[in-house]
């Protein structure tokens, strides 16, 4: 008999084909690939998670990667190791077994070219993988999207509650009072008048809890000035897809403040914003603009608006409250005071702005004031020295002056006893005497201010 045949009372069965298929095929590139698709996405739910218990900075953009692609290779070979194959091969049907030809495994596929449900199911995989990503990475303040925002400019209408005052770059009104209190500032001694700003100034508007933190100026060392100035940092806070570039303009600008912040609100919830200040009035150099940040806790919220410059320079200016009515009075002073501000990468316009304000200061005629209206005016004349001390730290008249006056409030004290001003009175004479010595250690006055100090000492 020609061709093919079969022995007698055997049929040979003929195939039944019902679409494409590999049937224990050698698995091919694709699908493998496929495989590894899935188990990534399994692997980047696993490290969302644990970066959301664990709350790591996401700062360092390679190790995170690096981590993620082990965590994934790991939860992979536990899988092969315990059932014999990958979550990704099991859902694409590929099978391990040894190669006929030799002692090698291979990797067979037993499934169809058009099914549909590995396909599916690995879309949703990845669908999932990805929200797990945007509620978790995408919400570290470090990576969120900023939105845009901006509050209406702010004119104060007279000088009775707000004080105009520079304070490093920035020159704007300030308010002289919280609450119907004086707010008193102090300057926590750091090392760095006369070659450097003052570190900190702070305006106890109500303490302990409400006071807002004037930071010298701290621009990012590692960024050129072209990539931290106002244009590039609001680029990369504002799109959606900024780019790699972005990812050390990022780093450099918010993470220490975001950890800054993190340390001093315990469980904080993150926004973050990108703030304008539109004011006709001034030129474009001089609007104010920056990063809004703000922490909120269960008991205590900080606002810190980093102020950046055309140039590149960056300065915070923090506000940290109480929740409740003490709070929101705060928020709206600090945000009608942002309003009135006006930035240059330039000093002069502050210095001549507080010497033109402390030449009208006549000390005699405030000694014979009643004791807490002379109160009420030392404190706006140390908001003024201070200032002016933020854009001129290598002048030794200032920290003369503040120690005097500082003197002067501290006597008031024991006509109107006020415990804060008293603490704050006899803190200022010290941080005086030693920041004046750090600039003038030889000037004659420097015996008054030890004297001033000393005396301070006693009581």
């Amino acid at each position: 008999m020609a061709g093919h045949s079969t022995p007698l009372g055997f049929s040979e069965p003929a195939p039944q084909i019902r679409g494409a298929g590999t049937l224990n095929s050698v698995a091919p590139p694709l699908v493998k690939i496929l495989t590894w698709i899935v188990d990534l996405s399994l692997g980047l739910i696993a490290f969302s998670i644990s970066f959301w218990f664990f709350w790591f900075s996401p700062k360092f953009v390679l190790l995170l990667l690096t981590a993620w692609v082990l965590i994934s290779i790991a939860i992979r070979f536990t899988f092969i190791l315990l059932f014999g194959a990958s979550l990704g091969e099991s859902l694409w049907n590929l099978r391990r077994r040894k190669i006929a030809t030799s002692e090698e495994t291979g990797i067979f596929w037993s499934g169809k070219i058009d099914s549909h449900t590995p396909k599916i199911a690995t879309g949703v995989l990845m669908f999932v993988a990805l929200l797990f990503v945007q509620f978790t990475f995408l919400r570290h303040p470090l990576w969120m999207r900023a939105t845009e925002i901006s509050i209406p400019t702010f004119l104060p209408q007279s000088e009775d509650s707000f004080k105009f005052a520079p304070f490093f770059f920035a020159l704007g009104a300030w308010p002289t009072r919280f609450n119907e209190k004086p707010i008193f500032y102090s300057i926590p001694y750091e090392k760095g008048p006369p070659q450097q700003f003052i570190g900190h100034v702070v305006a106890r508007w109500d303490m302990p809890s409400t006071y807002v933190t004037f930071e010298g100026p701290k621009s990012p060392a590692l960024l050129k000035p072209e990539n931290r100035n106002a244009a590039q940092l609001k680029k990369c806070l504002t799109r959606w897809f900024p780019g790699p570039s972005c990812f050390k303009v990022r780093k450099e600008s918010l993470n220490r403040h975001i950890e800054e912040m993190s340390n001093s609100v315990s469980s904080a919830r993150f926004k973050v914003r990108w703030l304008t200040i539109p004011n006709p009035a001034l030129p474009p150099d001089e609007l104010i603009q920056g990063v809004w940040i703000e922490a909120m806790g269960e008991r205590i919220t900080e606002i810190r608006f980093i102020l950046v410059t055309e140039g590149g320079t960056h300065q915070a200016i923090s506000l940290h409250l109480p929740t409740g009515a003490t709070g929101l009075s705060a928020r709206k002073l600090f945000i009608q005071s942002l309003g009135s501000q006006r930035v240059s990468d330039q000093l002069g316009h502050g210095k001549s702005w507080a010497d033109q304000q402390l030449q009208s200061v006549d000390i005699r005629a405030i000694e014979k004031l009643p004791a807490a209206d002379a109160m009420k005016q030392i404190a706006v004349i140390q908001m003024l020295l201070v200032s002016k001390a933020t854009v001129d730290p290598a002048s030794f008249d200032t920290f003369f002056h503040l120690g005097g006056t500082a003197a002067l409030m501290k006597k008031l004290t024991l006509k109107t006893p006020t415990e804060d001003a008293a603490a704050v009175a006899k803190n200022m004479i010290e941080i005086a005497h030693r920041y004046a010595g750090d600039i003038r250690p030889d000037d004659p006055r420097m015996v008054q201010l030890r004297n001033l100090w000393l005396e301070s000492k006693k009581n």
